[in-house]
């Protein structure tokens, strides 16, 4: 007892100890009942969002779940939970699962067809300011039902082992893929005087080279609490919700093959295929193409035949100016190449050789180049989208004599129309 005592009296003597005891006594008792934010939290990895035949906004959420206390292991679970906003539907999403949605980690947010057709600045900017999104994030625009596209990435994952993630974010120079899309691109680009964003697009494709498939069944199922779990398998749940009919998505793949959708002030206008897709990036100084095919139609031992490239590197330099009132881009694109594959007129390889490379060749690359982007120039004349930036390039480069058009009352369409593109290529093959 007389010990007790003479450690109470030193701990009152010390106010770094009675500091001490009293945070302990106070906060240790609430830590200890207080759930740790691992059970409190869901980490989502991956958002879809787009509109049901209702106009409500149905949110798909991938999140991954620990397999069990002694595995390290994930499982990915898709969630789903509609609302008239966005907000509304988190907030379904978090009472159906009975823990707060994080973001933080997440991967990618997958854009529906049907949102598209509406700004959907609007629906990013809410996920930013309310659910704390990196902008980094990538964003993809998917035609396809959204439902779908989620299942079969958890199936592709049990199956092979790779994520969904990991197609929707290849984005080296050497990708399928067109362009990085983020969430801070997409917002350069909506603000900036075109306007233009461009995102990358995924779809699901019938056609087995243009993508990856686990050849397995999924399906679906939605319960009735306003939110459903999405699983590898259909079933009917177990709260009493209907089933949607299994999607046999045996001879469905995967596609991410290089085409851009591409949204004005927000809105999806049209979606590039490949061929415009590459076109778009020729005068792009930030992407550079994985390869090009060319048809070689002028040259002796090589005529008729097809060689495939490997660019190595690409340079472009970009100079505006106006003459007679025209306003003209010149474009100066200097391209190293090396040879991959070369089949003659007959179908059969050729043995590489550099020493047959002559000038035939090198005009039939040029051509090729130039008849990419004259094609994506037709588009953005037709369309009056401004697929190259052009309004973003006279800006940055010609400001003053730019801005003089537009208060003459030049408007930003008549820069799409009326500005000629000359492009001169300079060929290094290697």
């Amino acid at each position: 007892m007389k010990e007790l005592k003479n450690m109470l009296k030193n701990i009152f003597k010390s106010p770094i100890i009675m500091v001490f005891v009293l945070i302990c006594a106070f906060m240790l008792p609430n830590s200890i009942n207080t759930m740790s934010i691992a059970f409190r939290s869901a980490i989502a990895v991956a958002i879809g969002i787009d509109k049901n035949t209702e106009n409500k906004i149905v949110l798909q959420v991938a999140i991954n779940v620990s397999s069990g206390a002694d595995s390290l292991a994930e499982n990915s679970k898709v969630l789903s939970a509609t609302g008239d906003t966005v907000g509304e539907a988190f907030t379904s999403l978090n009472l159906m699962f009975g823990r707060s949605v994080k973001l933080g980690h997440t991967r990618f947010v997958m854009i529906g067809s049907k949102i598209s057709a509406e700004n959907v600045s609007v629906f990013i900017d809410r996920l930013i300011r309310t659910n704390k999104i990196r902008n980094t994030v990538q964003l993809v625009y998917c035609p396809n039902n959204i439902d779908e596209m989620f299942n079969m990435g958890v199936k592709l994952k049990s199956v092979t082992g790779i994520k969904l993630s990991d197609i929707v974010c290849h984005q080296q120079t050497n990708s399928t893929t067109s362009i990085s899309s983020n969430i801070d691109s997409f917002f350069k680009g909506y603000l900036s005087p075109s306007g233009i964003s461009k995102i990358n697009m995924i779809s699901i494709s019938e056609d087995y080279t243009q993508g990856v498939s686990t050849t397995s069944d999924v399906g679906s199922s939605s319960s009735s609490d306003g939110g459903s779990e999405v699983g590898a398998s259909g079933g009917e749940s177990a709260e009493g919700g209907t089933s949607s009919s299994e999607s046999d998505v045996s001879n469905k793949f995967i596609s991410n093959r290089g085409k851009i959708a591409i949204y004005s002030s927000g809105i999806l206008q049209t979606v590039l295929d490949e061929e415009l897709s590459s076109g778009v990036n020729w005068l792009s100084k930030d992407y550079i193409p994985q390869d090009l095919l060319v048809k070689v139609d002028n040259s002796g031992k090589l005529k008729n035949s097809i060689i495939n490239f490997d660019i190595l590197n690409k340079n472009v330099e970009l100079e505006t100016f106006f003459f007679k009132n025209i306003p003209i881009m010149s474009a100066k694109i200097l391209v190293s190449l090396s040879i991959d594959e070369i089949i003659s007129e007959n179908g059969n390889k050729v043995p590489l050789s550099y020493d047959m490379i002559d000038e035939g060749v090198k005009n039939s690359i040029g051509r090729t180049i130039r008849n990419k982007i004259s094609k994506v120039s037709a588009k953005a004349k037709n369309s009056k989208l401004d697929l190259f930036e052009i309004n973003n390039i006279f800006y940055k480069s010609n400001y003053y004599e730019y801005t003089k058009r537009l208060q003459e009352g030049m408007k930003k369409e008549d820069f799409i129309e009326n500005t000629q593109i000359s492009v001169d290529i300079e060929i290094n093959i290697r």
